[in-house]
């Protein structure tokens, strides 16, 4: 469905940890993205899908989420 992401205002982001089941499809989309030139973040750090990931990893989509909504609300 990445052919309806046309204006690139969508802010996205994508982590997964190293050991993850979904590592090789996140890589494969990460590669697409960058192939079609969709703006996104991309974090690939040790670990695997467990809660001990998501909870050091929560902190940075919640900075990433904070700098979004700042940014929306400066520009209005």
């Amino acid at each position: 469905m990445l052919d309806l992401v046309k204006d690139n205002k969508l802010k996205l982001i994508i982590d997964c940890g190293v050991d993850d089941f979904f590592m090789k499809v996140n890589r494969e989309l990460h590669a697409k993205m960058l192939d079609l030139k969709i703006n996104h973040d991309y974090i690939e750090r040790p670990g695997e899908h467990n809660l001990k990931y998501w909870e050091n990893s929560l902190k940075y989509q919640l900075l990433f989420f904070h700098d979004f909504f700042n940014e929306n609300i400066k520009t209005k």
